[in-house]
Parts: C-alpha cells; sequence; structure tokens
C-alpha cells in the first residue's frame, strides 16, 4: 500500500514506496472497507464492501467514483470461455461493483499458468450492454427487480424478535424460493448504543 495519495508524491518518492513495496510480503489480511447507503426502489440498504483500491485522491464527496475492483480471469481464448466469464463472472463484477457505485472494474486475464497476458479496464454501467441480446444472459433489471422482491420478502417475514433475534436467509435456485429461518435470540454485532437508539 502506498501511504500517501500518489498524486501528493514526485516521481522518485512514488518509486522508491513502490520499490519498498515490492521487497515486502504481502499482507492478505491488509483491506480498505467502507460503508455506503444505497436505495433499491423503496429500501433504503446500509452496507458495507472491501475496496480493492483507488485510482485516484479520493473526493470528500462521493469517494466510491474514485474506488476501483481488480478481478482476475482465465483468458478469453474461446467462445465457449466468453460466454461463460459473461454469463457468470460479469454478473458477479457487475452486482458488486453497481451496488457500491464502484466505477470501473480492472480485469487481468490470466493464462492457464497463472500469468497475466493482459488487463482491461470495464465500466461499471457497460457490463449489461455487453451482454445485452446474447442468448442465456442476465439482465441488469432483472436482477434488481430480484434483488427489490428479496428485500420485502425479508422485511414482510422478518417481524418477530428484536435487534438480538438472528435470522438466516437461503436462497434454493432448485426450488427457486427464498427461505429464511429463524435462529432465536443471540450475541447481535450491533452496539448497545445503537440498539437503545432503535427504542426511541
Amino acid at each position: 500500500m502506498v501511504d500517501e495519495p500518489p498524486e501528493t508524491l514526485s516521481r522518485e518518492q512514488l518509486d522508491e514506496q513502490l520499490a519498498k513495496q515490492a521487497r515486502e510480503v504481502v499482507n492478505t489480511h491488509s483491506e480498505y472497507c467502507t460503508v455506503f447507503r444505497t436505495q433499491l426502489g423503496p429500501h433504503s440498504i446500509i452496507s458495507g464492501a472491501e475496496v480493492d483500491c483507488i485510482d485516484r485522491a479520493k473526493p470528500h464527496e462521493f469517494p466510491n467514483r474514485s474506488y476501483r475492483e481488480l478481478k482476475t480471469s482465465r483468458c478469453l481464448d474461446s467462445e465457449k470461455a466468453r460466454n461463460s466469464f459473461e454469463r457468470f463472472k460479469l454478473l458477479k463484477f457487475w452486482a458488486q461493483s453497481f451496488i457500491a457505485g464502484i466505477p470501473v472494474v480492472t480485469v487481468g486475464f490470466r493464462d492457464d499458468e497463472g500469468r497475466l497476458k493482459e488487463v482491461q479496464d470495464i465500466r461499471t454501467q457497460d457490463m449489461p450492454r455487453m451482454v445485452r441480446g446474447k442468448p442465456r444472459m442476465w439482465e441488469a433489471n432483472v436482477c434488481m427487480n430480484f434483488a427489490n422482491q428479496v428485500l420485502q420478502f425479508i422485511k414482510d417475514n422478518v417481524t418477530d424478535g428484536g435487534p438480538d433475534t438472528q435470522y438466516r436467509i437461503e436462497y434454493s435456485p432448485e426450488e427457486a424460493q427464498v427461505q429464511i429461518y429463524s435462529l432465536g435470540k443471540r450475541p447481535s454485532f450491533l452496539t448497545a448504543e445503537y440498539i437503545k437508539s432503535l427504542s426511541k
């Protein structure tokens, strides 16, 4: 990780920090997380996401516009590989980045030995257009409508207990059904201050 925004460093300082980083053991536990609020239909959502990197100085307003997601995929060396990428991976890339408001996903395409062969920036808003009209592909509006219905189903069915009651929510693709199971009262991840504010 570069300790300061790259644009505040001289070329020599940046090269020095990157060279130092290249000599260090990668810390896979180091991460940057963001909490964001978004709206889906009538549902207000507060969520968190791990952010891979930022491509310029983080602005005070709308910092997610500077975030960038990093992904890898096998090289698209056949029609079958391209179809699989567009049908499955691109959908996951889009859903994750769209909800968090991340505008660009940088994809590194690798060969079977794991060597990087190509890097491509894909704008999140362009992903649905890349698959539009192709057979057996996903549609953004269908995905958003499904998410909206699931959230409404949760609101309609998670009514008992309180903040210390936990539920498990499962989706069965075979039955095309969402199921909710009450796990009873358990220690909550919510802070005491937040729980107290709910009762006001």
